[in-house]
């Protein structure tokens, strides 16, 4: 694990604000220019988090969960391969479990070494003491540490995201689980308007959406966007099964990417 290595940190604010004003005349807006400069600074925040989902405010609450020091199922997870982190995620121990065996059994369905041997790293018990080294690595998989230009959007372009959504009723009690690849709260908006049981579930049930596993994972290190789609469906099959949930049906990620 690489996340001792003194990253500058950075805030979810930070990287979806306005960008700095040139020191340069500008001409004196009409009447109508400031509900314009509003709604160009709302698309442009809105790109930049669906160019970023783990910068997903929901993702950001999970996170929360799992760094605070309240009682929580969420934890962080880290797998190393011999190109250096494959994937980080946040979740359950039992969804953890689940996506190393998934992401296993890519490896062997596939044939390749290239992330061969993989080893699942479960953040042990801590004494307080030890607390702010356990953060390390989820604050890092928080705040990804992204360089400009060129370097930023290599290291973009190399990260695939995976979410497993949950939809709860008025008690808080799962009643449907889904999976995406995109923007968390795009994926809800999606499903409201085409699954009637969700709809009905956020509209005349009060219930609720939240992200419930979380990953990031590196092309680089042999996780592409077919090993997430493995990864995040293996962890809805199991959520549903364990919960005695519904779930979303989508495409299976072997069909989908020819395997």
């Amino acid at each position: 694990d690489k996340s001792g290595s003194g990253q500058p940190r950075t805030s979810h604010r930070s990287m979806l604000g306005p960008s700095t004003a040139r020191g340069r005349p500008r001409r004196r807006p009409s009447s109508a220019d400031p509900p314009r400069r509003r709604r160009r600074a709302r698309e442009t925040a809105h790109r930049a988090l669906a160019a970023q989902p783990w910068q997903s405010p929901s993702v950001a609450a999970l996170v929360r969960q799992a760094t605070s020091k309240a009682p929580s199922d969420a934890s962080p997870m880290i797998i190393e391969g011999p190109r250096g982190t494959a994937l980080r995620a946040v979740g359950s121990a039992t969804d953890h479990a689940v996506a190393g065996d998934a992401l296993g059994k890519c490896i062997a369905e596939r044939k390749k070494n290239a992330v061969e041997f993989v080893e699942m790293l479960l953040p042990p018990p801590l004494t307080d003491h030890e607390d702010a080294r356990r953060l390390k690595p989820v604050a890092e998989y928080e705040d990804l540490p992204i360089s400009k230009g060129a370097t930023r959007r290599r290291e973009e372009s190399d990260l695939v995201f995976g979410a497993v959504l949950e939809y709860s009723d008025a008690f808080g009690k799962p009643k449907i689980v889904n999976s995406t690849a995109m923007l968390p709260e795009q994926q809800y908006l999606e499903d409201g308007r085409t699954n009637s049981k969700v709809s009905h579930l956020l509209t005349a049930g009060r219930g609720s959406s939240s992200v419930v596993w979380a990953g990031v994972g590196r092309r680089s290190a042999g996780v592409g966007e077919g090993e997430m789609a493995v990864i995040r469906e293996a962890v809805v099959d199991s959520r549903a099964e364990r919960l005695r949930i519904s779930r979303l049906r989508s495409i299976k990620p072997y069909s989908a990417h020819g395997w």
